[in-house]
């Protein structure tokens, strides 16, 4: 992670100088902007290739590119339906619209990553950080694209809905805000200006607010299926036999008030910082548990504490008065729209 963040800080610093710009011409959906800097950053880790989402429109974070690739990341999560797109890639566009357009969204997609694949298999490898397909040499090439497929939709939306969730926690308390900002204020940055990712990792607070973005901001909050192993299972007493399908949602476990207490739904950043917080670890499952744990979950912390630390400390945010944010479970977690409007002014506009 520590090799991945300069891609970090250079993701982050684009999207701050945007917010800068954009902040003159009124509210700014948060969630579109940080979908479009998750969606980079992953995709820098996956193709070594940025797809300039940040920059894309000058006016605003245009998420047109994401509304298909929810709808592609919908389907290529099944690897059912790979095998019809290999088909399907070679049949003209227009005739695969006419029988599903999400099925030519996800064409899109797979195409897209074909190119990625091309890019990165011809030109000189001058990356510094870790890059999906160094890892991947055993693998054919449509091997290695649907792998760089499955981490570029696991570490898209998911780790920006949760820093949507942060963001309109932290803005909804005024205690916990002002806790927040005097927390990282005391950063002192690097000779670069940076906040250096190992210092924002020794600051309480700011762990403690994003664990909460984590516990509720859960990214996938249904069930996650699993199946029982041959030698069998055994929970509170029942014996559960080989082969049944059994399963625990984020969502169940995180506001289990047995554990939790009676707050379980309130953003309460102070629980991360009692004697007993360690003990609340163990039942923050936000990245599943066990063998299918995901295995982005370094980068995904690594972007939340940056990313909020950065936007505080440069921005006074406000939401829009009696507005109510809204979501919905589309196996991901998604903020309906119009996502979460933010008063963005930058600190220096402020102090003047």
């Amino acid at each position: 992670m520590f090799k991945l963040e300069p891609v970090l800080q250079e993701k982050t610093e684009i999207v701050q100088n945007k917010l800068r710009r954009l902040s003159k011409n009124g509210p700014i959906n948060i969630c579109d902007a940080f979908r479009c800097l998750t969606t980079e950053v992953i995709m820098e880790f996956a193709f070594a290739k940025s797809a300039g989402m940040i920059e894309e429109s000058p006016k605003s974070f245009d998420a047109s590119f994401l509304a298909a690739f929810d709808i592609a990341a919908r389907t290529l999560v099944d690897k059912q339906y790979w095998p019809i797109l290999r088909f399907l890639i070679f049949v003209p566009r227009s005739l695969v619209k006419l029988v599903s357009r999400d099925m030519c969204s996800s064409i899109d997609l797979l195409n897209f990553a074909n190119d990625c694949l091309r890019h990165y298999l011809t030109e000189d490898k001058t990356t510094t950080h870790p890059v999906v397909f160094d890892n991947l040499s055993s693998l054919s090439d449509t091997d290695k694209v649907h792998e760089a497929l499955l981490i570029l939709i696991a570490g898209a939306d998911t780790t920006a809905s949760t820093l949507t969730t942060g963001i309109l926690q932290i803005l909804q308390n005024p205690t916990i805000k002002e806790n927040f900002i005097r927390a990282v204020k005391d950063i002192a940055p690097g000779a670069d200006g940076r906040l250096p990712l190992s210092e924002l990792e020794n600051i309480d607070y700011l762990t403690a607010c994003m664990k909460e973005s984590l516990r509720l901001g859960m990214a996938v909050p249904g069930r996650l299926p699993r199946v029982v192993p041959a030698s069998g299972l055994n929970v509170d007493g029942q014996y559960i036999p080989e082969g049944t399908i059994v399963g625990m949602s984020a969502y169940t476990m995180h506001y289990n008030e047995d554990i939790w207490g009676s707050d379980a739904r309130s953003f309460n950043p102070d629980r991360w910082l009692q004697p007993n917080a360690k003990e609340l670890d163990q039942h923050l499952c936000t990245f599943s548990k066990g063998a299918r744990m995901c295995i982005g979950q370094n980068l995904a912390m690594a972007e939340i504490r940056l990313v909020l630390a950065s936007i505080f400390r440069n921005f006074d945010l406000h939401l829009l008065p009696r507005f109510e944010a809204k979501t919905r479970d589309q196996f991901t977690l998604e903020f309906c729209y119009p996502g979460l409007p933010v008063t963005v002014l930058p600190i220096q506009e402020t102090n003047s």
